[in-house]
């Protein structure tokens, strides 16, 4: 297909706790249905004998936000307040869903999600930095 993909290694304490397990689990809860400003698993592999696993993840083909901070800051050039809104409603837009699921107005009535199997669990990001969010251009 000519789709490039990112490996993301796990760490061997990763494996050895189960974090990555974990992990890979809530890629796949989020995938289905799937969110537009979430990045999707495509697949991933465990090794339990070696303590080794990747997660496969969709390519965010023009990087973190930690690279644009750092390129906009050495060439001195300012941010469009409109992109650092725009950014910020994906964002927050995104954690919604991992709290809500695919249809909040319902979650909050406490009423089953559409298009979701059971009642939704509700995702918390806990390393929410300019390092781990990404951009992609939109279909």
């Amino acid at each position: 297909t000519g789709k490039k993909f990112v490996e993301k290694q796990a760490k061997y304490s990763m494996v050895k706790d189960g974090a990555v397990l974990q992990e890979i689990i809530i890629l796949k809860y989020l995938s289905e249905p799937s969110h537009p400003h979430i990045t999707k698993m495509v697949d991933h592999y465990i090794d339990k004998e070696r303590c080794k696993a990747s997660i496969y993840l969709e390519l965010c083909d023009l990087g973190g936000l930690d690279s644009l901070i750092e390129h906009r800051a050495q060439s001195d050039e300012l941010f469009n307040e409109e992109d650092v809104w725009e950014w910020s409603i994906q964002l927050f837009d995104a954690l919604t869903y991992c709290h809500y699921g695919p249809d909040p107005k319902t979650r909050l009535n406490n009423k089953k999600p559409k298009g979701c199997q059971g009642s939704w669990d509700m995702i918390y990001h806990r390393d929410i930095k300019v390092d781990n969010t990404w951009f992609a251009v939109e279909d």
